[in-house]
């Protein structure tokens, strides 16, 4: 079954610059890049709660930032990312019969629709 990041917050998302959730395939040659950025984006938003709770606006830990952007840009490099606006989003990686829960979403810029699964009595 096919991986995809689907977008859970920022420009990509529902609440940010359109009316849904982008959905990107994931190749199986890039899971590993793909693993290694998300776990870079939980350090980031990590970092950045941390520092909101103590009043800060900045992430104090520099490695962090640098590696989070070097692998935004390696996935566009790779063409996982096909704009800058994928690279300020926050993701998460599902299976594809999981898209549904993170409706409306939206693959290539069309948008899918999901058939309920429930059965009414």
């Amino acid at each position: 079954m096919n991986l995809y990041l689907v977008a859970k917050s920022g420009d990509c998302s529902k609440d940010g610059m359109g009316n849904y959730n982008d959905a990107v395939l994931v190749e199986r040659k890039h899971y590993d890049l793909v693993k290694r950025f998300l776990r870079a984006q939980f350090d980031f938003e990590m970092e950045g709660l941390v520092g909101q709770s103590e009043g800060k606006w900045l992430i104090d830990d520099e490695d962090v930032v640098v590696r989070y952007i070097n692998l935004t840009e390696e996935l566009l490099d790779a063409n996982v990312f096909k704009h800058k606006y994928h690279c300020r989003t926050y993701w998460a990686w599902v299976l594809e019969d999981k898209l549904k829960d993170h409706q409306p979403v939206a693959i290539d810029d069309v948008v899918v629709e999901f058939n309920s699964d429930r059965t009414t009595s």
